[in-house]
């Protein structure tokens, strides 16, 4: 685990509130931004609407009070419905699935119902904050300060969150209980084993032909630990051999999202090794890797991060081979990574 300090969290802000987004893109932190802000005006505009409702065709005492509880109660059930839809209904075709009709990896329930309390509490706060605003009243302004009180723990863990996910450089967001292919009992094992470790040095070869699931399985994985505040790093074969010859400064990525470099991360990710398409000649072979990365100006600093980091390769082949990952495991085990820390998935 790596901690992001105060004065990175501020320069994230800053960089989220300032500047237009038309030209330099959204981050993460920013899109959860708007769509707690979108949480709230829903409500807050839905509360004025019930209001004028109320007001002008009911004899309802107390319009304003009652907007706020009634908008705050109908977004509670719809929340209610968005986090249980898919656990209750399986054959939802909003749940991602594969053919048998079950989940390959169990979603994380108590991370979903977190994320769906939090937009709750955005949901209260908006319907009562229309109705103060329309009538005083001590009740409402209790709840609404209770509310607000209550979301700044998860404002503050949330936006940790996206900025552990946004620094990993992933090339899309995704989830291990989206991922739905095939895979043996033992192996889907190894790879929760992969996710809950507390230990580092450990790393998992993924093998798998065009279109397997390998770099989606990884990035799945991975996400998981970032959602943990684990300073995890993405990257291909090509890339990372460029950077084997760099210091740690990150000259790519703007100064609020330059948490870490590949060497400082938990965990890393080396995607496209070699495709997963019947070419003759493998692209990189684990003899040229280890050539790359010992090289003369960095060696040691490479094998250290190679050693004591965990790391997942995505390692495409055609049709699976032993040799190629005995290959693989001996040039890992050559820079000292102890062989019961090598697990070999083939998809």
């Amino acid at each position: 685990m790596r901690t992001i300090s105060a004065k990175k969290v501020w320069a994230q802000i800053k960089f989220d509130l300032i500047g237009k987004d038309s030209y330099r893109g959204v981050s993460l932190t920013y899109s959860w931004l708007a769509n707690q802000f979108g949480h709230f005006s829903l409500a807050f505009i839905t509360t004025f609407a019930l209001y004028h409702v109320l007001l002008h065709f009911t004899s309802v005492t107390k319009p304003a009070f009652w907007a706020g509880i009634c908008i705050a109660v109908a977004w509670f059930i719809f929340e209610c419905f968005n986090f249980l839809g898919p656990l209750l209904f399986k054959k939802s075709k909003h749940a991602s699935k594969n053919t048998s009709g079950n989940y390959t990896f169990k979603p994380d329930w108590k991370n979903i119902s977190y994320d769906t309390a939090t937009d709750v509490v955005f949901f209260g706060i908006g319907a009562f904050s229309m109705s103060l605003s329309l009538v005083s009243n001590n009740t409402i302004l209790y709840l609404l300060l209770v509310l607000i009180l209550i979301a700044l723990y998860p404002i503050r863990d949330w936006y940790l969150i996206k900025m552990y996910q946004q620094a990993a450089g992933y090339p899309f967001q995704f989830r291990l209980s989206q991922w739905n292919n095939t895979i043996d009992a033992r192996q889907k094992q190894a790879i929760i084993d992969f996710i809950n470790t507390n230990e580092s040095g450990k790393h998992l070869l993924i093998f798998g032909a065009n279109n397997a699931g390998k770099t989606s399985l990884s990035v799945a994985i991975a996400n998981e630990r970032s959602i943990k505040h684990n300073s995890c790093s993405y990257t291909t074969a090509i890339k990372l051999i460029s950077l084997f010859y760099e210091t740690n400064i990150n000259t790519d990525a703007p100064k609020s999202l330059d948490l870490w470099a590949w060497r400082n991360a938990s965990l890393l990710i080396i995607d496209d090794v070699n495709p997963g398409v019947n070419i003759n000649n493998v692209l990189i072979q684990p003899s040229t890797f280890l050539t790359f990365l010992n090289n003369q100006t960095f060696g040691d600093a490479n094998i250290k991060t190679m050693k004591n980091s965990n790391v997942i390769w995505v390692l495409g082949n055609s049709h699976y081979d032993t040799s190629i990952s005995i290959n693989w495991m001996n040039m890992l085990i050559h820079i000292g990574v102890a062989q019961q820390n090598i697990t070999c998935i083939n998809l």
